[in-house]
């Protein structure tokens, strides 16, 4: 069974992601008895800024390394789409056929051969040209734009954080898709940063920003 594609910490692909991992652990349930076997196979998997993630929990020896339910929980609320059914209904919406209509089939083998025989474009039908300079075609063209690839010291910033009369100046990894602000509870042991216990269930279903 071939492994799944490394996650950059898509969105769109981050639930495809999880989904076949799992179903390597429901394969193979003697290779991954443990769940530090679990993470530590999707760990191996990550890149981009998501390993950028990984890496600073593997460094800090977080107990979500040896709790798979815990990190499973926590890689979603960062990685994953906070309302599955709302982003899936928006697509729905957005769906469109483009520019031909239905009745334009996909041309048959018989419609193909009379086209090459009568030098007729295979795109439009027309005379003079050929598919690869149809100007039907071209008026339907896209262009994109390459976006450099962004460095890892620009996924973060320079924080200070205080409580009571202490501070400490640290850095803050930045996800602009998160839907909140995390801090791993090793290094609030370590800074005997006080914690309040909160409900880990989510306060609610509805993304931050609706459009």
């Amino acid at each position: 069974m071939p492994l799944p594609e490394k996650c950059s910490g898509e969105r769109e692909h981050f639930r495809g992601f999880i989904n076949q991992c799992k179903l390597h652990f429901q394969l193979q349930p003697v290779t991954f008895s443990h769940d530090a076997f679990k993470v530590g196979f999707i760990l191996t998997l990550l890149q981009g800024k998501a390993l950028t993630w990984a890496s600073f929990i593997i460094e800090h020896n977080s107990p979500l390394l040896c709790d798979f339910e815990e990190f499973l929980a926590t890689i979603a609320t960062i990685f994953g789409e906070p309302d599955y059914t709302a982003t899936a209904e928006a697509t729905l919406l957005h769906l469109s056929q483009g520019q031909r209509s239905v009745a334009e089939h996909p041309l048959s083998a018989m419609e193909k051969k009379h086209r090459r025989q009568n030098n007729r474009c295979m795109y439009c039908e027309g005379n003079g040209h050929y598919v690869g300079n149809c100007p039907v075609k071209a008026g339907n063209s896209y262009s994109c734009t390459i976006i450099p690839e962004i460095t890892t010291s620009n996924l973060f910033v320079p924080v200070t954080l205080s409580w009571g009369s202490t501070s400490v100046s640290v850095k803050a990894f930045v996800d602009s898709g998160a839907a909140g602000n995390f801090l791993d509870i090793t290094f609030a042991d370590k800074m005997s940063i006080p914690t309040v216990p909160t409900d880990s269930r989510p306060l609610m279903k509805n993304p931050l920003v609706v459009g």
